[in-house]
């Protein structure tokens, strides 16, 4: 999550702030996969 966001702000001239979002997305994604969260629902990724 820390390095999507960094990549997000542009912090990371290797990688696209469009790539941070992703990564951020794909973490929140997992999120589920641990927790029983009442209505939680995934990101909807394009990909």
């Amino acid at each position: 999550m820390m390095n999507g966001a960094e990549a997000a702000e542009g912090k990371q001239p290797d990688k696209s702030r469009a790539s941070g979002v992703v990564k951020i997305a794909q973490g929140l994604n997992t999120y589920g996969t641990y927790f029983d969260h009442t209505g939680w629902q995934a990101v909807k990724l394009p990909h």
